[in-house]
Protein backbone atom coordinates (compact mmCIF):
# COMPACT_ATOMS: atom_id res chain seq x y z
CA UNK A 1 0.00 0.00 0.00
CA UNK A 2 1.02 3.49 -0.87
CA UNK A 3 1.53 6.62 1.30
CA UNK A 4 -0.76 7.99 -1.15
CA UNK A 5 -3.55 5.14 -0.38
CA UNK A 6 -2.92 5.24 3.10
CA UNK A 7 -3.75 9.37 3.38
CA UNK A 8 -6.68 8.80 1.14
CA UNK A 9 -8.00 6.27 3.33
CA UNK A 10 -7.44 8.55 6.18
CA UNK A 11 -9.38 10.87 4.48
CA UNK A 12 -11.95 8.77 3.44
CA UNK A 13 -12.06 7.10 7.28
CA UNK A 14 -12.79 11.03 8.75
CA UNK A 15 -15.66 11.66 6.18
CA UNK A 16 -17.34 8.74 7.08
CA UNK A 17 -17.41 9.60 10.37
CA UNK A 18 -19.26 12.83 9.76
CA UNK A 19 -21.66 11.44 7.40
CA UNK A 20 -22.68 8.51 9.62
CA UNK A 21 -23.23 11.29 12.35
CA UNK A 22 -25.15 13.11 10.16
CA UNK A 23 -27.24 10.05 8.46
CA UNK A 24 -28.06 9.18 12.33
CA UNK A 25 -29.40 12.98 13.50
CA UNK A 26 -26.54 13.19 15.34
CA UNK A 27 -25.28 16.70 16.60
CA UNK A 28 -21.49 18.32 15.36
CA UNK A 29 -21.87 21.83 17.34
CA UNK A 30 -19.14 21.68 19.83
CA UNK A 31 -19.02 18.03 19.25
CA UNK A 32 -14.85 17.02 19.75
CA UNK A 33 -14.05 14.01 17.82
CA UNK A 34 -11.18 11.58 18.95
CA UNK A 35 -10.54 10.59 15.48
CA UNK A 36 -9.02 13.18 14.19
CA UNK A 37 -8.64 14.11 10.76
CA UNK A 38 -4.87 13.97 9.51
CA UNK A 39 -4.03 17.74 7.89
CA UNK A 40 -0.77 19.20 6.44
CA UNK A 41 1.41 21.94 7.58
CA UNK A 42 -0.64 24.66 5.92
CA UNK A 43 -4.20 22.89 6.85
CA UNK A 44 -3.00 22.70 10.98
CA UNK A 45 -2.17 26.56 11.11
CA UNK A 46 -5.78 27.42 9.95
CA UNK A 47 -6.84 25.60 13.22
CA UNK A 48 -7.61 27.58 16.64
CA UNK A 49 -4.40 27.88 18.40
CA UNK A 50 -5.73 27.37 22.65
CA UNK A 51 -5.17 29.32 25.58
CA UNK A 52 -2.06 25.92 26.10
CA UNK A 53 -0.62 26.41 22.63
CA UNK A 54 -2.09 23.24 21.22
CA UNK A 55 -4.03 23.41 18.33
CA UNK A 56 -7.81 22.51 18.57
CA UNK A 57 -8.16 19.73 15.63
CA UNK A 58 -11.03 17.76 17.77
CA UNK A 59 -14.33 20.14 16.27
CA UNK A 60 -15.50 19.39 12.51
CA UNK A 61 -13.15 22.60 11.25
CA UNK A 62 -10.53 19.82 10.35
CA UNK A 63 -13.05 17.69 8.67
CA UNK A 64 -14.06 20.62 6.42
CA UNK A 65 -9.96 21.11 5.57
CA UNK A 66 -10.60 17.74 4.60
CA UNK A 67 -12.86 17.87 2.56
CA UNK A 68 -11.55 21.48 1.00
CA UNK A 69 -8.96 19.56 -0.34
CA UNK A 70 -10.89 16.55 -1.67
CA UNK A 71 -12.83 18.76 -3.66
CA UNK A 72 -12.31 20.64 -6.90
CA UNK A 73 -11.39 24.67 -6.25
CA UNK A 74 -14.81 25.49 -7.67
CA UNK A 75 -16.89 22.72 -5.27
CA UNK A 76 -14.52 24.63 -2.69
CA UNK A 77 -15.65 27.48 -3.35
CA UNK A 78 -19.66 26.85 -3.65
CA UNK A 79 -18.83 24.98 0.07
CA UNK A 80 -18.01 27.86 1.51
CA UNK A 81 -20.28 30.14 0.29
CA UNK A 82 -22.80 27.69 1.70
CA UNK A 83 -21.29 28.00 4.98
CA UNK A 84 -21.39 31.51 4.77
CA UNK A 85 -25.02 32.05 4.17
CA UNK A 86 -25.55 29.61 6.62
CA UNK A 87 -23.78 31.60 9.23
CA UNK A 88 -25.77 34.93 8.09
CA UNK A 89 -29.01 32.92 8.20
CA UNK A 90 -27.97 31.55 11.54
CA UNK A 91 -26.17 34.80 13.37
CA UNK A 92 -27.07 32.84 17.01
CA UNK A 93 -24.46 29.70 16.22
CA UNK A 94 -20.63 30.92 17.20
CA UNK A 95 -18.77 29.23 14.30
CA UNK A 96 -15.62 28.60 17.00
CA UNK A 97 -18.38 25.70 18.63
CA UNK A 98 -17.42 24.13 15.59
CA UNK A 99 -13.85 25.05 15.25
CA UNK A 100 -13.86 27.90 12.78
CA UNK A 101 -11.48 30.46 13.86
CA UNK A 102 -12.73 34.18 13.76
CA UNK A 103 -10.96 35.15 10.94
CA UNK A 104 -11.86 31.54 8.60
CA UNK A 105 -13.33 33.32 5.87
CA UNK A 106 -10.37 34.93 4.79
CA UNK A 107 -8.25 31.71 5.31
CA UNK A 108 -10.21 29.11 4.30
Amino acid sequence: MSKSDIILGGFMHSLTIIRNICAHGGRLYNRLFEQKPSLNRRELTLLITKADGSLDNAHVFGFILIMKRLLSSLSSSEMKQEIIQLSKKYPFVDLKHYGFRADWTAKL
